[in-house]
């Protein structure tokens, strides 16, 4: 599955994704505006197997400027 979520600077600087997920967890990666890739290995993300759930944690926001 992929998908966009778009976000703007009325957010400021703390922003979350967060997916629950049932069995597996799944591969999660997000992509910046810029081509920054944030796996499940970087240090915005935190994995809750006792929740069965995967947070990323952004304490800036990046805007897309077309």
């Amino acid at each position: 599955m992929s998908s966009t979520a778009g976000v703007d600077e009325t957010l400021a600087n703390h922003f979350t994704f967060l997916f629950y997920y049932q069995t597996d967890p799944p591969f999660v990666d997000i992509r910046s505006p810029s081509g920054v890739i944030y796996g499940v290995e970087s240090d915005a993300c935190m994995h809750d197997s006792s929740n069965r759930a995967i947070k990323f944690h952004f304490d800036f926001t990046e805007v897309h400027v077309a």
